[in-house]
């Protein structure tokens, strides 16, 4: 599983090309994982906000 940012990253990516190919390669990922996570946010199974810091 990706991290917070990295997923925030993927989903940003993707808004702004509305491509997951497009997207995969800004973010260094694949295709697969791209649309993967937009259909998990589109479920309203992710909701990615600030990480909180441990310690």
């Amino acid at each position: 599983m990706k991290s917070g940012t990295e997923i925030v990253g993927i989903l940003n990516a993707y808004d702004l090309t509305r491509s997951a190919w497009s997207a995969a390669e800004l973010v260094g990922c694949s295709p697969e994982t791209v649309k993967r996570y937009v259909a998990m946010r589109d479920e309203g199974q992710i909701v990615v906000g600030r990480e909180r810091p441990t310690g």
